[in-house]
């Protein structure tokens, strides 16, 4: 008889099962009985088979996992090997079962980083590949893959130069995603060794960010801003009452809400250059609205490199101190090329610093909520903010934007 191990637990209403040898006719019937015994009289909502040690399933075995199949809602096969895939696949059973592979090892050890967001780090893992690693606290890192990966498709269908990855890898305890990257930089690492290419890698970009804003997406592929960050908003209502929210809600909702495309995240570090040409990383935050929440970013950084050089900011930037203090007047003065002026380049750098505070607004109430005990100067800093985007009334919003969408329109 062939030999096949089993062994599980039922933890938080989800019936944890590892598989390991062979499962074939020989030992089918005991095999079940002993998933069948571990169930029990229970009824988990999940199953998860650990197949990492899972050499072969045959038919009968399939059998045993259609039986669980109709005892609980979801069962998912995780580390499964790509030998085991090939039956789940020919069989069909991949459309019954979540069934997952299992994600080829890699180490970032001597890697040099070239990236950072919010949801990760990004590494240089030879030299023709990144590494992108998911380091999210509390959240699930192959959900967040799986949009961003599903970002970058459709993206890419709407003509935005973005990089695709290949491969989900495990790093260590993290996950990440593997791009084919030959001979790629960020642009701010680019602009930070050739000075003299500065003006024209910073009008490549504007000319992609105007490219991207020309888009118009149907169908509601993507998620509008403002539905989303109106949904953040709520990490904000417990530091203000009823009035005073409903107003931060009436000051959104007066910024026009068109379907524009938007990368969500655009700045040097989050844009490659390859044989001279530019495409773009980091897809999470890929949604419809007002360009000027793409600004929000350089906007944010140039103003910490104003008034908090103590935090080096360039370094979320990709570029030295030098480079990161010319980066977002310049990326304003290409962007509005002849429309450019003192005048024009006010109304429009206005306009990013409301949408910079409405964008970073939550992330800074969610980090003070989120503290056991929330620093006093952090506290400070977050009320602060609420008081400066109350003091913007929703009418002033509704005529700076009537300006702002005259100037942007081509």
């Amino acid at each position: 008889m062939t030999v096949v191990n089993i062994d599980g637990k039922i933890e938080n209403n989800n019936l944890s099962i590892i598989l390991s040898g062979k499962v074939d006719s020989s030992n089918a019937g005991d095999a079940e009985k002993q998933v069948m015994e571990l169930l029990g009289d229970n009824s988990p909502t999940a199953a998860t088979i650990d197949a990492e040690k899972l050499e072969y399933i045959s038919s009968a075995g399939l059998r045993i996992l259609l039986k669980l199949k109709k005892k609980i809602p979801t069962v998912t096969v995780i580390n499964v090997t790509s030998e085991v895939y090939d039956i789940f696949e020919v069989t069909g059973f991949t459309e019954i079962l979540d069934v997952q592979k299992a994600y080829r090892c890699v180490s970032i050890e001597g890697c040099p980083e070239i990236g950072r967001g919010a949801y990760g780090t990004v590494y240089r893992l030879s030299e023709d590949s990144i590494v992108k690693v998911y380091r999210v606290e509390g959240a699930n890192s192959i959900d967040i893959i799986k949009r961003e990966q599903e970002n970058a498709r459709k993206a890419f269908v709407y003509g935005m130069p973005t990089a695709i990855s290949y491969d989900i890898v495990k790093v260590g305890n993290d996950m990440g995603v593997v791009y084919e990257m030959l001979d790629a930089q960020t642009v701010g690492s680019y602009i930070t060794e050739h000075p003299e290419e500065f003006d024209q890698r910073i009008q490549q970009i504007a000319d992609l960010a105007r490219s991207i804003h020309a888009t118009v997406v149907k169908n509601n592929e993507f998620q509008s801003f403002k539905e989303f960050i109106i949904g953040e908003m709520e990490h904000v209502r417990k530091w203000v009452n009823e009035e005073q929210f409903q107003q931060i809600l009436d000051t959104i909702a007066a910024i026009p809400d068109p379907s524009t495309l938007l990368h969500g995240d655009f700045h040097p570090k989050n844009t490659l250059i390859r044989n001279g040409e530019i495409e773009l990383i980091d897809m999470g935050d890929v949604r419809v609205g007002h360009p000027i929440f793409e600004f929000s970013s350089m906007c944010m950084l140039d103003t910490l490199l104003k008034n908090n050089p103590q935090m080096q900011p360039w370094q979320f930037m990709g570029t030295d101190e030098a480079t990161a203090s010319k980066v977002w007047p310049a990326f304003i003065k290409s962007y509005l090329g002849d429309k450019f002026n003192p005048q024009t380049a006010e109304l429009l750098i206005k306009a990013a610093q409301i949408g910079m505070l409405i964008k970073v607004l939550p992330s800074i109430a969610a980090r003070v909520n989120a503290a056991p005990e929330p620093r006093p100067e952090s506290i400070a800093m977050l009320t602060s903010r609420i008081e400066t985007l109350l003091a913007i009334k929703p009418e002033m919003i509704a005529g700076l934007f009537k300006q702002v969408d005259a100037l942007l329109q081509n």
